[in-house]
């Protein structure tokens, strides 16, 4: 898995994106899954579409690809948005609304799909 600092310390100047880069690499070292059932292709596209939160920021498409591959390897069912320390962060950080959106997210990946959580 890459460094996702890195990588979005290198699309983007936009502050919200670059934490949570920073989160995801925080979060791929920290994350136990739970387990996986399949998920429908069709429910995966569409939660896609709201990951990204119609940002087209360079960093919100690698971010949002990689959260969906993920929750994909390791959910056993769709996460729901949550409102945890990663959305607080990024929406004092940012205005992208796909920064604030894929934060919430990425809490309720967390919570749904991890069984040790990074975030403490």
């Amino acid at each position: 898995m890459p460094n996702y600092a890195a990588v979005c310390a290198s699309l983007t100047l936009d502050p919200g994106y670059r934490y949570l880069g920073a989160k995801f690499d925080d979060v791929a070292g920290g994350c136990s899954c739970t387990g996986r059932i399949p998920l429908p292709a069709s429910e995966l596209a569409a939660l896609l579409a709201q990951l990204r939160g119609g940002s087209l920021d360079p960093a919100c498409a690698v971010l949002s690809n990689q959260l969906l591959l993920n929750i994909d390897a390791c959910c056993n069912r769709l996460p729901e948005k949550a409102t945890g320390i990663y959305a607080a962060e990024a929406s004092r950080l940012t205005l992208d609304a796909g920064a604030r959106q894929l934060a919430h997210f990425l809490d309720g990946y967390v919570d749904s799909c991890c069984g040790t959580d990074p975030r403490a």
